[in-house]
């Protein structure tokens, strides 16, 4: 998740300072990795979340 935040941030970054389509285009398999495509996407459930205080 890391990652992908990394690699969403600089290509999105990159394409809204440059208007090149290359870069919105190299971010969308992995958007589709994570959000779209049913075998691969994120699942998230709160059962397995975690709050820390402070």
């Amino acid at each position: 998740m890391i990652r992908f935040s990394q690699i969403a941030g600089a290509l999105g970054s990159a394409y809204v300072f440059t208007h090149d389509k290359k870069y919105a285009e190299a971010l969308l398999p992995h958007l589709n990795a994570w959000f779209i495509d049913r075998e691969t996407m994120m699942n998230p459930n709160l059962l397995y979340g975690q709050a820390i205080m402070g």
